[in-house]
């Protein structure tokens, strides 16, 4: 019963195409964190980064919400898209397009957990991604003990954004 409950949550989860918003819920972990925040998703494509998706926090908890499908430019060339929530001070506006993760003033970021989304003509990168299914899906980092990170999919109600981390999955 157990499996099959699982099964049905991430199915549900890697269901949604982003047609009526993807949306995604979880906390906000570590002493200090401020009242209230803004998240973005930074979408990460190895040798730059893309800002697309926001969302809102509280010092326990967040959500964020995003309408459509990654544009184009969030999608690496393989048709697979890695974005990482980040906690911003309330009243940041970061608009989307191209940025630079570094240079963000950032309160803290998912570091175990990602927006997976998969182009369903894309090519893939042939390995974790095999696990997921097209458009939007939630990742949970498999670190490695040599060479990449991977995903696995996992329900996209657990994520963790943590107040003042630092380093995310390292998959590219």
């Amino acid at each position: 019963m157990k499996i099959l409950l699982v099964s049905l949550a991430l199915v549900g989860c890697a269901a949604n195409n982003g047609s009526a918003g993807f949306e995604i819920d979880g906390i906000v972990q570590g002493a200090g964190a401020p009242a209230s925040g803004h998240v973005v998703v930074v979408w990460d494509l190895v040798d730059t980064d893309y800002k697309f998706g926001d969302g809102t926090a509280t010092n326990t908890s967040f959500m964020l919400t995003l309408d459509g499908n990654p544009p184009a430019g969030a999608v690496t060339p393989s048709g697979i898209a890695v974005g990482f929530p980040v906690l911003l001070a309330d009243g940041t506006t970061v608009p989307d397009g191209p940025i630079t993760l570094a240079a963000l003033t950032r309160l803290g970021i998912a570091v175990d957990f990602a927006v997976i989304w998969k182009d369903p003509t894309g090519p893939g990168l042939g390995t974790w991604d095999a696990g997921f299914g097209a458009n939007y899906s939630c990742g949970k980092c498999v670190r490695a003990t040599t060479g990449l990170d991977s995903f696995q999919l996992t329900p996209c109600a657990g994520f963790t954004i943590v107040f003042g981390g630092a380093t995310v999955c390292n998959w590219s």
